[in-house]
């Protein structure tokens, strides 16, 4: 922006109601009115034009947009020409948003905001605001400020960037490359020497484990060969297990066959002698006919009732099929079972028939009482109650005893009342309708009732059986209880049953293990001869007990097959030695190119930390170089610039203040400068800061003429300078060098413009009469704010151009 502000027009913005037209086309604006008439909205409507917010709202209330409309509004509008171009920039604001883009970007925004604008309500905690940082990770504005004027960014990124070189603790802090390229060669060394004992102890033990396996070969083959014969060939034809696993398997098979032929005989010999057989054979034959005769006698009385039985009744089982015990435990089961149905069915026929008498009868006497109510409803049916009607309505005619129907006098008939003998009439009546409507009732629960019963007797007839199946249930029923009692006198004679059968079972199970024994036994000694000439041992004589020889070849079978085992172990030990000796060998082999590889790294980190070093030398010698330049321009900028530029202002506004502000020039070393204020006596003694030592008039002339300085110092992009009521708690030789500096300023041929807006009369005129156009081409804009009588806002201007002098000296 390089153009003067042209005019802004304000429609129904803050305090502003209505429309308002402001010229601001002259290097020079005062905006003078009362109190509340609306100078600072004036102010923030310019702001917000130019950089999109009201700095000193959003301060204070991040929602600040939703007071930006009139209230009595929905919308405002500013629109704001700028540099002679016709068209206005224009911004739409409501209570929720902000539409159309400021003129500023974001750069000078900023600028414009810290540099170019002091609000009405900024001045007073200027000094404050800007010696505060505005978090932990920023520093001050006050600190930025001076950073601009010094113009040592360049110095500052160098520094900056070579801190870290100074110190070689913050290099491995900083520099994550370098702490680990430390780390890296620390640990490669470290990798050396335990590769290094690696390596040895391998050795070591691939020294130990060729003698192990010499001696495994040894004690395997009864060879002794030398450490240098040892060899994968060598190993290998030690290693094949087949002929000795073969071998195990058929030892095994024997000695299964001789475990088998153990228990064999020990079976055998459990049997009894010749004497014990013929006592086995004669109890045989007479478990054999006992059983027999029982079956002739009770066993065939048992299975004649259970054939009786089984005729009607399925799923009984016969006494010659199962044990006689659990037969006649099925049939009396199954006979008890019947017999309870058949009584329990009979029991209900008997109940049912009960019933249905019963029902028979109520059905009878239902009948009889709905015939009577019937007949009494018959006489009882008649125009009774239209009747009682008919004399209800006549009775309100009736005033004396001659009757209103007929004309006739009642009282030549009786002494009684012509409307009492109506009356009572009329109570006859009721009582007949009253017994009608109960005699109704009646009846209609009594058909109700019938009919309950008509469908019980319905449902009682369906269920009844049949006579002829009633007659077999109850013939059923005896032939069940003449079984039962059958049955109960054969008990005995079915445990007897049980009994005979099971003794006989076990007598021909006897038999008949006694004639296997003698087989089986000739057939095992045929089976010992066979097994003794596989195993190459002497057959058994005819002299040898079958035990004895059993015991011999298990013995043998026994010691051969630990043999076996014991040669099988040592060529499996043997295979896992030569494994564990060629691991050895390939670790060796690989810890050996790991030490080539770790010394190879060694070197190389080495060599890098070497050259950063020497960076590092360099690096440090450039930081301190670029350290004695900063100082050079730091004492430079503060002492012969900033200082004095503030202090010739000051002492202008205040020259009886004894108490001068200026900055501390900050020492200049590794890290941010640390921009801090103090105050000076007139003497040259150092005093406190500012905010301690002046008063609250001079400490706003402080925060004031360090405003002016800053913006002075600085050559900016926004030739604008804004001030809203700047002689807060000023006295009038304050406001006359403030009107003098400004003039001073608006006089400068930078193309600036300024707007102050003020709300005192006489400040205005005084700021009216200093700031007058001096030269050919100058001028001044003074605006008047108010509002009419029905509250709108409406401005006044007044152009001032620049007028020669006429009078004659």
């Amino acid at each position: 922006m390089t153009a003067f502000l042209d005019s802004i027009v304000i429609s129904n913005f803050r305090s502003l109601r209505g429309r308002v037209a402001i010229p601001l086309g002259a290097p020079v604006v005062l905006i003078h009115g009362a109190n509340a008439v609306g100078k600072t909205s004036v102010i923030s409507a310019i702001e917000l034009v130019l950089t999109g917010a009201v700095s000193e709202f959003e301060r204070a209330d991040p929602d600040y947009v939703k007071n930006l409309v009139n209230k009595d509004s929905e919308t405002a509008i500013i629109a704001l020409k700028h540099g002679g171009k016709l068209a206005p920039l224009t911004m739409e604001i409501t209570s929720e948003k902000i539409t159309g883009p400021p003129l500023l970007n974001s750069a000078d925004s900023q600028f414009f905001s810290e540099r170019c604008y002091l609000g009405q309500a900024t001045l007073a905690r200027l000094l404050e605001r800007y010696e505060v940082p505005i978090d932990s990770k920023h520093e001050s504005a006050l600190s930025k400020f001076v950073k601009d004027l010094l113009g040592v960014d360049r110095l500052d990124a160098l520094i900056e960037g070579l801190y870290i070189a100074g110190d070689i603790r913050r290099v491995r802090s900083e520099i994550e490359g370098y702490r680990i390229t430390e780390q890296s060669l620390e640990h490669a060394k470290d990798d050396l020497r335990a590769t290094s004992e690696r390596i040895d102890a391998l050795r070591s033990s691939e020294d130990q484990q060729r003698y192990r396996l010499l001696d495994i070969i040894h004690d395997l083959t009864g060879l002794k060969i030398e450490a240098a014969d040892l060899n994968s060939t060598s190993v290998k034809q030690y290693l094949n297990p087949s002929e000795d696993n073969r071998e195990l398997d058929d030892i095994a098979a024997e000695r299964s066959q001789l475990k088998s032929m153990l228990a064999d005989w020990k079976s055998i010999t459990a049997s009894t002698s010749g004497r014990a057989k013929q006592e086995i054979e004669s109890r045989a034959s007479q478990t054999q006919r006992a059983l027999t005769e029982w079956r002739s006698n009770d066993g065939r009385a048992l299975a004649e009732i259970i054939e009786q039985m089984a005729e009607s009744i399925t799923n009984i089982p016969h006494p010659d099929v199962v044990e006689p015990t659990y037969a006649f435990s099925a049939a009396e089961a199954i006979i008890n079972q019947e017999l309870a149905r058949h009584t329990t069915d009979l029991a209900q026929e008997t109940a049912r028939e009960e019933r249905l008498h019963a029902v028979d009868l109520a059905l009878l006497s239902a009948t009889k009482r709905l015939e009577a109510i019937r007949n009494q409803l018959e006489v009882l049916q008649s125009n009774d109650d239209a009747q009682g009607e008919v004399l209800s309505s006549i009775l309100h005619y009736i005033h004396s005893d001659v009757c209103p129907v007929c004309d006739r006098d009642y009282s030549e008939v009786s002494t009684e009342p012509l409307a009492n003998h109506i009356v009572s009439k009329m109570n006859t009546l009721s009582e007949k309708a009253a017994r009608f409507r109960t005699l109704s009732s009646e009846r209609i629960e009594t058909e109700r009732r019938k009919a309950d019963l008509e469908r019980e007797r319905q449902h009682l007839v369906a269920i009844a059986l049949p006579g002829a199946s009633r007659q077999s249930l109850a013939i059923k029923r005896d032939e069940l209880v003449r079984w039962s009692e059958g049955l109960r006198r054969l008990r005995s004679a079915a445990n007897k049953g049980t009994t005979l059968r099971q003794a006989a079972a076990e007598a021909a199970r006897a038999q008949a293990q006694a004639r296997k024994r003698d087989r089986h036994g000739a057939a095992l000694r045929r089976a010992l001869i066979d097994t003794a000439r596989k195993l190459n041992q002497t057959p058994p004589s005819s002299a040898e007990m079958i035990a004895e020889t059993i015991s011999r070849l298990t013995s043998f079978v026994n010691d051969r097959e630990e043999t076996l085992h014991h040669r099988l172990s040592l060529r499996n030990l043997l295979s896992r030695e030569w494994s564990r000796l060629v691991e050895i060998q390939n670790d060796k082999q690989d810890a050996t190119r790991v030490l080539e590889r770790n010394e190879t790294k060694a070197t190389e980190l080495e060599t890098l930390l070497t050259s950063a070093e020497n960076h590092r030398t360099t690096a440090r010698a450039v930081a301190n170089a670029a350290l004695r330049a900063k100082n050079v321009v730091v004492h430079r900028v503060f002492t012969n610039s900033l200082n004095r530029v503030w202090r010739d202002m000051f002492v202008r506004l205040a020259p009886d203040e004894p108490f001068i502000p200026r900055f501390v020039v900050p020492p200049v070393s590794w890290g941010e400068l640390t921009i801090r204020l103090e105050t000076v006596r007139r003497d040259g003694a150092v005093a406190g800061t500012p905010l301690a030592m002046l008063s609250t008039g001079n400490l706003n002339t402080a925060a004031l003429t360090l405003f002016l300085a800053l913006h002075m110092s600085v050559k900016g992009t926004v030739p604008l300078l804004i001030l809203d009521d700047p002689v807060q708690s000023m006295d009038e030789l304050h406001t006359v060098q403030l009107a003098a500096l400004l003039r001073m300023i608006s006089k400068r041929s930078t193309g600036q413009q300024i707007i102050v807006a003020v709300h005192e009369r006489s400040l205005f005129d005084y700021l009216t009469f200093e700031l007058a156009p001096s030269f050919e081409g100058d001028r001044l804009i003074t605006v008047e704010l108010d509002h009419d009588a029905e509250g709108n806002a409406f401005a006044e201007s007044d152009y001032h151009e620049f007028e020669p002098e006429t009078a004659v000296a």
